[in-house]
């Protein structure tokens, strides 16, 4: 029932009790701004670019292999119908 409570709240527009998220930490609740910001150091900057690059590579590579699969396949059924 508490469920169905914490539901027709957030419905309503009103923001879940505490007690309501402290029994279930996925109900939606809003951002408070702090005005912190995080200041990353240099190792935490090279971290983050190596994780970029390293994604970079990756999605491009799935690019290059679903072009060649695909050309591949339309290759194949061009010379099976003898276009």
């Amino acid at each position: 029932m508490a469920d169905l409570k914490s539901a027709s709240a957030m419905d309503a527009g009103k923001s879940p009790s505490t007690s309501e998220t402290a029994k279930n930490p996925f109900v939606a609740r809003e951002a408070v701004y702090t005005g912190e910001r995080v200041v990353l150091t240099e190792q935490q900057q090279a971290a983050r670019k190596r994780r970029s690059l390293w994604l970079v590579l990756a999605l491009l590579s799935f690019v290059i292999l679903v072009f060649v699969i695909t050309i591949t396949r339309l290759g194949a059924n061009a010379l099976a119908t003898g276009l």
